[in-house]
């Protein structure tokens, strides 16, 4: 019977030492699959997460984009094309007469520095405006608020007549600068 029990403990041992063998090395497994499952949801969470961010970056960007398209339609409306030139004398001729001022318009055929390029070029002007001291100056911020892009420069006023014909009147001479689209 001695050996019959030796048999059998030696039977259990070895049942013992394998089941430990197997949920050891299971475990190892397992818990060796469980990390890099972990690793990989963590890595997806961020990922998820870095995704969110740039998702709400993209809309930040579309409406940037939006804001700056929309400011460029408005600048490039602004800026007459080079061969409507016409109309923008022609508009500042419109505003002299609504205000009631006398208006003169010459070419320098100046350019602005650093502006001429291949999409927008400049050219000079020098407008001399004659009248009451209320109808030049709303002329003048007429013209401040054109719809074109204009710079205005090197304003001189004083009284005096606008030509040979006129009595005394405020006369307002400035050059102004007008921002052109090249033809292309």
């Amino acid at each position: 019977m001695n050996r019959s029990k030796q048999k059998f403990c030696i039977s259990v041992c070895a049942a013992v030492i394998l089941v430990f063998s197997f949920l050891y090395w299971g475990t190892r497994y397992f818990m060796g699959t469980i990390e890099e499952s972990s690793a990989d949801i963590v890595a997806g969470k961020k990922a998820i997460h870095s995704l969110v961010a740039k998702n709400r970056d993209l809309a930040e960007s579309k409406k940037i984009y939006g804001n700056i398209e929309t400011e460029t339609a408005k600048a490039s409306a602004a800026i007459v094309d080079k061969d409507k030139t016409v109309d923008f004398i022609t508009e500042a001729e419109s505003i002299a007469r609504d205000n009631q001022v006398k208006l003169k318009i010459t070419s320098t055929g100046e350019k602005a520095d650093g502006i001429n390029n291949d999409f927008v070029t400049s050219s000079g002007f020098t407008f001399r405006v004659g009248g009451s001291f209320d109808a030049v100056m709303h002329f003048l911020y007429s013209l401040e608020n054109f719809k074109y892009e204009i710079d205005i420069e090197n304003l001189s006023m004083e009284e005096g007549s606008f030509d040979q014909k006129d009595s005394k009147m405020i006369v307002l001479e400035f050059k102004l600068t007008l921002y052109q689209k090249n033809s292309l």
